[in-house]
């Protein structure tokens, strides 16, 4: 039976609304309160025999009082605290442990305290440490699931003593009970939360928490810390970045050692653009808990980094964008007490949904150890998350991991640790250094106050501009659409409306006389004038009241800016038509008469003196007007990210690409992200964004943001043809809100399905009211355009800005160290640190002694008594061959001429990671491309291959390296194919050169 024409109306609009239903779920999501657990009774956990210790009460009771001088404690809900059962202990934990600790309360006699915390590593025992310690870990658990539950939005820890080195079975580096651990696992276990990620910036690796959820999918652990190729504690080989979780867990245990001390804010900021917000947008948390050690903040003698205490606020914020900002943080280290207690206190103020401070130091560049370090993490983790999908295969620039371990690991461990004077300290004279530097940083750090969060602007008179034949997409009821959904949503009566003005001869600061001539002609031109005058312009419809509508919308972008710059809103929207992106200085381009997001750029830079504004352009079509008004201008930093489809997508212009960067003083300061075709998503526009618009905006370091928000890449849309959600909108705006201390005006370009562009604006002023929101669609790997483009843009530009140094090719073995530590980790118990006893780790690979002078071949060199120390010692090669193999007479043939040498994959003509077969010499690529080597034994049988990248042989019967003289024809054919260098793998007749060569090799 066939449908009427109403019952098919109604059928479709069903079926576009339903598109949006999680979204209309979020109306629901309104910012709740913060919670806070403390108690003062966890001062009395002290060390009774050294006055100096550094874990001492004032950690707990300065962050307190910091917190309540800055009228914050008042602010947050605050939850009981508690003492843990020891149910929820035993959950990790074993009962020797808890009864040892038992044993201790109340115990008067120092010496015996003493003495049993010499037995463990970094330890003291006070007579009431088993209670403070219960205290710490049953408020833990509390304050997490407040938040699970609802009760909260998000919240504080501020316990004593700290957890993150608990382990199952020992109690180490001033920690008794995993805090953080034992309430993720209270999580998982009975709240029914299924994914947490546990972010840990203490300075020292929380070794504990990684061995409690190595194998665990429910549990993302990420760790950054100070490491030093293992010479800094907890000096453990397993703290690298190659231990990546084992079985499900495989990819969720992420380590970031930092190799070098001093690092600073735009090394923390780069680890989190490049690896923690791509993963956690990937990973989409329900819950995140931060292991906050303070002790990376400037004037920690434990860290010895520099991060300040403004950019913990930032850190904070970036990571309240995820789990419907489901976020606590609960304290591990920090030993400096003026830079921790000013830490504890900038992070509540972000909790609490304050805008970040303004970062008093401008970024300058990455280090070229932090750029290690990221690149080490990536090459481990990159087959295991998509969003490293961006890294080329090859480049200019080529990268080979580094996991050097230098730390000699004690045969056996110490009957008894130090517990006097065991910690570093400072000089007097740094000490004096340190406290001014704090004290710089303290007087520095504003605190921005608002009278209201987010004013908007709107005026329904705009709605007279519309088309003549009433079919046009920019049409009037765009912005009434919005205005209704924000009512719809309860979002009106918690902002502040500007009030609404016509520009008055501010649009002279964008726009040249003769332009704005012509257009205020048009209130007295008849209809068939004014089809005429429409015609001298590309896409642009007029009627009598258009020039009207476009000063009302300038003068409302205008105000909307003012009143943020007056400090009478945080930040704001302006529900603005016309459009006017496109708008040229000289004349109306685009549906765009005259260019507000430009105007209003002017008045900030002229009435208020900005040097640095911000323009985030996300409309599906290139601004091309904002672009020209500001290409030679250093001031305004323009970020445009359009389709452009090779020049074939409005407005069509070849100065749209990614080679557009700008002229004279404002060369780099254009920045266009250009696709080339259709679909793009929240994966592209959130991939562009932690590439490349956040590292640049973080060095630019604007005073203001403005975003000319074209909704038309939204899901829907007739024009855009791309698929952003409204949950993807507000992800993009909670990013840049950590900027310009929250100084952010969202003025309405584009957007033309009235759903689409209802839906998309709400979230955005949800963002910017800081209500949680659900996570964008992150459903699969990035488009191979979209990567190209953002690869092109990050090539053009990092000659100009220092933050995009991360685009390089990184060269990582078929088989590496990464599964070789997989495999290590016990996965029945928690692993015991190097202190313990029972469980040994492989010690890492040690640089090959140089061949004494007596050696003249290469079997001399192979049989010294150095390189059979290190074979014995089993430290010869990272992963170490087997000698021999069953499969090596049957599966080793002839070596044929050498037309093999050159050959890409013959399945995928792939020219990376190649592989050759020793059987039948052909060529395929390995599992880090496509997988067709390992194909290709499924289907004959062969076993063992001939890697063409480091010239090693892997036996798939054996599932190992193997290294033998029956292969050493091959390997010399490919060595000398690679390196022009003759018989390296021949016994006897290689020279001392060579063999040098081969081995460095």
């Amino acid at each position: 039976m066939k449908k009427s024409k109403a019952a098919k109306k109604k059928s479709n609009a069903f079926q576009f609304v339903d598109h949006y239903g999680k979204a209309r779920e979020a109306k629901d999501f309104v910012k709740g309160k913060t919670g806070i657990v403390y108690d003062e009774r966890m001062a009395e956990h002290l060390c009774l025999w050294d006055d100096s210790y550094p874990e001492k009460p004032e950690r707990i009771t300065h962050p307190i009082k910091r917190c309540s001088d800055f009228g914050l404690v008042k602010r947050c809900q605050r939850v009981p605290s508690r003492f843990a059962s020891e149910e929820e202990i035993l959950s990790l934990h074993t009962p020797d442990l808890i009864n040892l600790l038992r044993e201790t309360d109340g115990l008067k006699d120092e010496a015996i305290l003493e003495t049993i915390s010499s037995k463990f590593d970094a330890i003291f025992i006070h007579p009431s440490t088993f209670k403070m310690a219960l205290l710490a870990a049953g408020s833990t658990i509390d304050l997490i699931s407040s938040i699970v539950k609802g009760e909260v939005m998000n919240g504080m820890g501020l316990v004593r003593p700290p957890g993150h080195h608990a382990m199952t079975n020992e109690f180490c580096g001033y920690c008794f009970f995993n805090n953080v651990a034992l309430a993720a696992k209270h999580a998982i276990d009975n709240l029914d939360v299924k994914r947490v990620a546990i972010i840990d910036w203490d300075v020292h690796h929380g070794q504990s928490t990684q061995y409690m959820f190595y194998d665990d999918q429910r549990v993302l652990y990420i760790s950054i810390y100070r490491y030093e190729h293992g010479l800094f504690w907890p000096n453990l080989r397993e703290s690298n970045s190659d231990y990546v979780g084992s079985g499900v867990g495989t990819g969720k245990n992420i380590n970031i050692p930092l190799n070098d001390i001093g690092m600073k804010n735009e090394d923390f900021a780069a680890i989190f653009f490049q690896i923690i917000l791509p993963v956690l947008t990937e990973y989409n948390p329900e819950l995140v808990i931060v292991s906050a050690g303070y002790d990376a903040a400037i004037g920690c003698f434990e860290g010895n980094m520099e991060i300040t205490p403004a950019f913990y606020a930032h850190m904070t914020s970036m990571l309240m964008a995820f789990a419907k900002a489901k976020v606590a943080v609960v304290l591990e280290g920090g030993y400096c007490i003026r830079s921790l207690s000013e830490g504890v206190a900038l992070t509540l103020r972000s909790l609490l949904g304050d805008p970040c401070p303004k970062l008093i130091d401008i970024f300058k560049e990455p280090s070229d150890s932090v750029k290690e370090t990221i690149l080490n993490t990536i090459s481990c983790v990159k087959f295991h998350w998509n969003c490293f999908n961006y890294q080329p295969c090859d480049g200019d620039e080529k990268f080979i991991p580094n996991l050097q371990f230098l730390h000699v690991i004690p045969d056996k461990s110490p009957e008894s640790y130090p517990t006097r004077d065991c910690y570093p300290s400072h000089s007097d004279e740094e000490l004096k250094r340190l406290d001014h530097t704090i004290d710089r940083l303290i007087l520095c750090t504003t605190f921005r106050k608002v009278d209201e969060k987010l004013c908007f602007a709107y005026d329904k008179e705009m709605m007279k501009h519309k088309c003549p034949t009433n079919d046009h997409p920019e049409r009037p009821e765009r912005i009434l659409s919005i205005y209704n959904k924000f009512n719809d949503f309860n979002l009106l009566d918690r902002m502040v409306k500007v009030t609404s003005r016509p520009a008055c001869k501010e649009e002279l600061r964008a726009h040249n006389s003769n332009h704005i001539e012509k257009m205020h002609e048009i209130n007295t031109m008849t209809s068939e004038q004014l089809k005429r005058l429409s015609c001298q312009y590309s896409s642009v419809y007029l009627n009598n009241a258009s020039n009207d509508c476009a000063l009302l919308a300038a003068g409302n972008a205008i105000e909307v800016v003012k009143c943020i710059m007056s400090d009478k809103a945080q930040c704001g929207i302006a529900l603005i038509r016309p459009p006017g992106h496109h708008a040229e200085s000289d004349e109306a381009h685009g549906f765009c008469i005259y260019n507000n997001t430009a105007v209003a750029a002017q008045c900030a830079l002229e009435e208020f003196g900005l040097n640095r504004i911000l323009i985030v352009d996300w409309d599906i079509h290139h601004g091309n007007g904002i672009q020209n008004m500001f290409y030679d201008d250093k001031r305004v930093l323009y970020i445009s990210i359009h389709r452009y489809d090779n020049g074939g997508f409005f407005p069509c212009l070849s100065e749209s690409n990614y080679s557009a960067v700008g002229e004279g003083k404002g060369k780099g300061f254009n920045i266009n992200i250009a696709w080339n075709g259709s679909g793009m998503g929240d994966v592209e526009y959130i991939a562009a964004f932690h590439q490349i618009v956040l590292p640049v905006a973080y060095e630019f370091n604007p005073e203001l943001v403005l975003v000319a928000s074209g909704l038309d890449a939204a899901r829907g849309d007739p024009l855009g043809g791309c698929r952003v959600t409204p949950e993807g909108y507000g992800r993009m705006t909670q990013l840049l809100s950590t900027l310009a201390e929250g100084r952010m005006a969202v003025i309405l370009e584009g957007g033309y399905n009235l759903e689409a562009v209802s839906y998309s604006m709400t979230f955005i002023a949800k963002a910017l009211l800081g209500d949680p929101l659900p996570p964008p669609v992150i459903d699969r790997a990035l488009k191979n355009s979209a990567n190209d483009s953002i690869r092109n843009t990050l090539k053009v530009h990092k000659q100009y800005w220092k933050s995009l140094k991360f685009l390089v090719s990184i060269e990582v073995p078929e088989i590496d160290l990464i599964a070789e530590a997989a495999s290590i980790m016990s996965l029945t118990s928690s692993p015991a640190s190097s202190i313990s006893s029972g469980v040994e780790y492989p010690k890492a690979p040690e640089t090959a002694p140089e061949p004494p002078s007596s050696v003249t071949t290469y079997q001399e060199y192979v049989q010294s008594s150095e390189i059979q120390s290190l074979v014995e010692a089993g430290q010869l090669f990272a992963v170490y061959p087997k000698s021999d193999c069953e499969h090596l007479e049957a599966h080793v043939s002839p070596v044929p001429n050498g037309d093999w040498l050159d050959k890409k994959c013959c399945f995928c003509s792939e020219p990376v990671e190649n592989w050759t077969c020793l059987k039948c010499y052909s060529v395929f690529c390995g599992r880090h491309v496509n997988g067709h080597m390992l194909e290709h034994n499924i289907i004959t049988g062969h076993q063992l291959s001939l890697s063409h990248y480091d010239i090693s042989v892997w036996c798939y019967g054996c599932d190992s390296y193997i290294d033998n003289p029956r292969l050493y024809c091959a390997k010399n054919e490919l060595h000398k194919h690679k390196f022009g260098i003759e018989m390296p793998f021949t016994y006897g007749s290689l020279s001392l050169e060579n063999a040098s060569t081969s081995q460095a090799l």
